[in-house]
């Protein structure tokens, strides 16, 4: 990721228009400390976290920024991380709905909801039992996040694939949606195996118990995203209006037919 001499030149330049914004003077080898720990990042990256810095007026921009402060701003806090990616989820549970197999272009949202009880499972889930398992999930994110252990998890089924694949139509099994936001380029983690170090893996009270304790009593008769999708027994398929649009399912590399 070694930055190239005109990246470089651009870099102290820049840094050099900040030491004039905050009224400080850095002697050259100060400027070149800050280049060694900052170049270990992508260039672009770097750039926007300095200018992210400079745009907060409050806080802890009011002082001169030390390297660390832009690496923070580019690897992210793990708690403003766990936030995002449960509003993400959210967001997903209410534009594309349970019916949908989705994947998460961030891994350790994958692998929260698998341990979590599946994507099926939040839909049947209601809003008091939502907000409980939100705290649940965060805790588990910012474990993953910190520990950089991830249970690889390719996707997550919906509805209609756990539906078809059960009465054997693996023909009519939908395309994954991608949805979400990727983890920052930079971030350390490390797919694994569920077989692999498990134990490391899990919270220290299981998440997955406490989603089955409030399943009990939280389950609803239908679920409440996609709601107004009716399944026609025996029919490979979902079918039927809902909130947003709802395009025509088709099968992985192939046309159901409709």
């Amino acid at each position: 990721m070694a930055w190239s001499t005109k990246q470089k030149t651009e870099f102290l330049e820049a840094l050099t228009a900040v030491t004039e914004i905050y009224g400080r003077e850095l002697s050259k080898p100060a400027m070149k400390l800050y280049l060694k720990v900052l170049e270990k990042y992508p260039f672009e990256a770097v750039m926007r976290a300095m200018t992210a810095y400079i745009e907060n007026a409050s806080g802890k921009a009011s002082y001169f920024p030390k390297p660390g402060d832009v690496v923070a701003l580019i690897d992210g806090n793990p708690e403003d991380r766990a936030t995002q990616a449960w509003a993400e989820v959210r967001e997903a549970l209410e534009r594309i709905g349970t019916y949908e197999s989705v994947r998460f272009r961030d891994p350790i949202v994958n692998a929260c909801i698998a341990e979590l009880g599946g994507w099926v499972r939040l839909g049947e889930l209601d809003n008091k039992a939502i907000e409980f398992l939100g705290n649940e999930f965060r805790k588990l994110y910012r474990q993953f996040y910190q520990t950089g252990k991830v249970p690889k998890v390719d996707y997550l089924p919906g509805r209609v694939e756990t539906e078809n694949n059960a009465r054997g139509l693996t023909e009519f099994i939908p395309p994954v949606v991608e949805v979400g936001s990727p983890l920052p380029s930079n971030a350390r983690i490390a797919l694994v195996e569920k077989s692999q170090d498990v134990k490391a893996l899990k919270p220290e009270k299981s998440a997955c118990g406490r989603y089955l304790e409030i399943e009990r009593v939280s389950r609803r008769e239908a679920p409440p995203c996609g709601a107004g999708r009716d399944f026609a027994e025996g029919s490979p398929i979902f079918q039927g209006g809902g909130k947003g649009e709802f395009r025509s399912l088709r099968s992985r590399g192939k046309k159901t037919g409709n």
